[in-house]
């Protein structure tokens, strides 16, 4: 009877000795909470329950959850006796810049000799009390449309918009020219400013974004007054290049060559210079000239000579 018990009791536990996991991964963080500065300790315990030697290695990585892709991960050579563990230390500096919410930090065994995984492990951990990315877009707005045009007429007004999802944002915008000799405030009401430049000129926008609980978003807006309307014939013209080319001037294209003068424009305003310089540059090449001739001649030795 009881030699019947027995071999009842070995089938019975056949099953379960087959279904072992050959290896295994456990792991302990410190804690489940952590904010920004704080640094998540981990401690890894890998398993071979097997009669051999594992040579392989373990790929780690951290991400937060819902997202479409996975960072490239650590790696590290791992070697195991038979029927022993291995235990491991990480640790994960929490940044600012990471994201509030749950987290999950993945460890992938894998056996070097076939290539296959063999064993996976994924825990969670949550961050809170970072800041978050300020998603807003600072916008420079006509009357009718906001469609980027940084070239108005002296004495138009000029529209400006904050557009964000983000509510209560606390918005400051400066006026002020490139020699910093004028500054002048823009007063924002529910994401929208407007403001009248009475002198012509080049001026640049410095704006800030901010908002408790968000990363600040701060930047600088370039923008042209002019005395007139633009006079661009045609897109040949005036190509918005940014470069002052033939056929630009302040005229046809302000964009091109607002801050510079053309080339033909150059050339009206520094006749007198230019004048002179060709000048100069006739009298050298004559003296040069006149020296190779005496030298051919000899005239310049018989002079040296004679004194």
């Amino acid at each position: 009877m009881f030699r019947k018990i027995f071999i009842f009791i070995l089938l019975f536990m056949i099953p379960l000795i087959v279904s072992a996991d050959d290896f295994s991964i456990d792991v302990e963080f410190d804690r489940k909470i952590y904010q920004a500065d704080d640094t998540l300790e981990i401690k890894v315990k890998l398993t071979n329950n097997t009669s051999r030697e594992f040579k392989g290695s373990l790929l780690s990585s951290h991400y937060p959850d819902n997202v479409d892709y996975f960072p490239m991960p650590g790696n590290k050579i791992i070697v195991i006796p038979p029927l022993s563990f291995v235990d491991l230390n990480y640790s994960l500096k929490i940044l600012e810049d990471f994201k509030n919410g749950n987290w999950k930090y993945s460890f992938v065994l894998k056996d070097d000799n076939s290539g296959n995984i063999v064993s996976k492990k994924i825990e969670s951990f949550e961050i809170r009390g970072n800041k978050n990315k300020l998603d807003a877009e600072f916008l420079i707005c006509s009357e009718n449309e906001c469609n980027n045009k940084n070239i108005f007429k002296k004495n138009e007004l000029v529209f400006f918009k904050v557009d964000s999802d983000i509510s209560d944002l606390n918005i400051r915008a400066t006026v002020g020219k490139t020699k910093k000799d004028y500054e002048d405030e823009i007063n924002f009401y529910q994401n929208k400013a407007d403001f009248k430049f009475k002198d012509s000129g080049e001026y640049f926008i410095y704006f800030s974004i901010e908002k408790e609980g968000y990363f600040s978003k701060k930047g600088k807006k370039e923008i042209y007054i002019i005395d007139k309307p633009i006079k661009i014939k045609n897109a040949s013209v005036c190509d918005g290049d940014s470069v002052c080319e033939f056929g630009e001037n302040r005229d046809n294209c302000p964009q091109d060559c607002f801050s510079k003068l053309s080339f033909f424009d150059t050339l009206k305003k520094n006749r007198i210079l230019i004048f002179l310089v060709i000048i100069i540059g006739l009298v050298v090449v004559t003296v040069i000239f006149r020296k190779k001739s005496w030298i051919k001649y000899g005239w310049l030795n018989l002079s040296r000579k004679n004194k």
